[in-house]
């Protein structure tokens, strides 16, 4: 039960939600200046049940949501994910300049899937160069999925 976890991840919790925003704000300036963007970012930290560790809404592509219990403490690990994340954002905007049109894309197929997330971790790699190679999937060193 998510409930039961609480307690031992209140400190990172912490740390975390007070990291994260000059985290964010220091990643989304790379990427404005490496690939001449102006994302415009909005992002909201959140506390769920353990589930997804960030996602971008389908609804407004600039829409960042960071579920802070299930993120790493470690501000080299909250780096990737919030690259990772932010290059999400970056794809949706390069595609919509060359007239991509998001409603017709099928958000449930996997192929969808495959290429929304090799496109963000191509570019995290992009802002975060020199990490161990399974740290842009799982966001931790170890290479260990969950967190």
């Amino acid at each position: 039960m998510a409930i039961a976890k609480y307690p031992t991840k209140i400190a990172d919790i912490r740390r975390t939600s007070e990291q994260l925003p000059t985290i964010i704000k220091y990643i989304e300036t790379l990427f404005n200046q490496t690939f001449k963007l102006d994302l415009s970012l909005y992002y909201k930290l959140i506390v769920r049940t353990f589930g997804s560790n960030a996602f971008v809404t389908q609804d407004d592509k600039r829409e960042i949501y960071f579920a802070v219990e299930k993120l790493s403490a470690e501000i080299e690990h909250q780096k990737v994910i919030v690259a990772h994340e932010i290059g999400h954002v970056a794809h949706f905007s390069f595609a919509t300049n060359q007239d991509m049109n998001w409603t017709k894309v099928d958000w449930t197929h996997g192929h969808t899937t495959l290429y929304t997330e090799g496109a963000a971790t191509y570019l995290s790699k992009k802002i975060i160069p020199a990490l161990n190679e399974s740290g842009y999937c799982t966001y931790e060193e170890e290479g260990e999925p969950g967190g």
